[in-house]
């Protein structure tokens, strides 16, 4: 059964149209909006090469949901509710040292990474399986967040309200579609928020202006 699930979402994935322009500019002015009240007391520095980079930087940004208030315009219910349940989060030393277990490309501090909210204030090394996930790519983020969904909200995840895993589970079951909600729809959100990719793996800016 997950096999076809995957399937599936593979399916959306590779015929996905294009992200019309009324969607990205209403994203866009919503996320500058969302972005200015998370950064309103940050230093207004950013780096001034995206290139590839192993340094242990770290902007010192909060973690942050990937849903964006103008989600519910576009995305399926399924895609909303899940976005509510995963934060953007840098790694630091602490989550470097036990996501580079068994990895071979280790996480560096500063990696930007998706987890569970839920689970975010449980120790890297007590979380169960599926909490975490470090995408590479801006792209891998919306196939990451479901497998977090299969594998751990809506099954080993064990702080999550149970009444709010059912509704999870009831809606990813549905499979409702809705065209331009896959990873090219995820990707550009994860852009909004600031996240971006170095060649190595994801990353905070420091601003989102400029």
């Amino acid at each position: 059964m997950e096999a076809a699930m995957y399937e599936g979402n593979q399916m959306q994935m590779d015929t996905e149209p294009p992200l019309d322009n009324e969607m990205e500019q209403d994203m866009m002015a919503l996320a500058d909006d969302e972005w200015l009240a998370l950064t309103e007391n940050e230093p207004e520095e950013s780096p001034s090469v995206i290139t590839p980079s192993i340094e242990h930087i770290m902007t010192g940004r909060p973690p942050n949901m990937l849903y964006l208030s103008c989600d519910g315009k576009y995305l399926t219910d399924y895609h909303v509710l899940l976005r509510k349940q995963i934060q953007f989060f840098e790694a630091n030393e602490e989550e470097s040292r036990a996501a580079a277990q068994g990895r071979n490309k280790p996480i560096v501090v500063g990696q930007v990474g998706i987890r569970c909210m839920h689970c975010a204030l449980v120790p890297p090394d007590k979380r169960t399986r599926g909490a975490v996930y470090f995408p590479s790519k801006l792209e891998g983020v919306y196939q990451m967040a479901l497998s977090m969904s299969n594998t751990h909200l809506c099954d080993t995840c064990p702080h999550i309200p149970k009444d709010l895993q059912q509704q999870l589970i009831f809606l990813r079951d549905m499979k409702q579609v809705v065209s331009g909600t896959g990873k090219n729809a995820w990707a550009l959100r994860a852009g909004a928020l600031g996240v971006y990719e170095d060649g190595y793996g994801l990353r905070y800016k420091s601003t989102l202006l400029g």
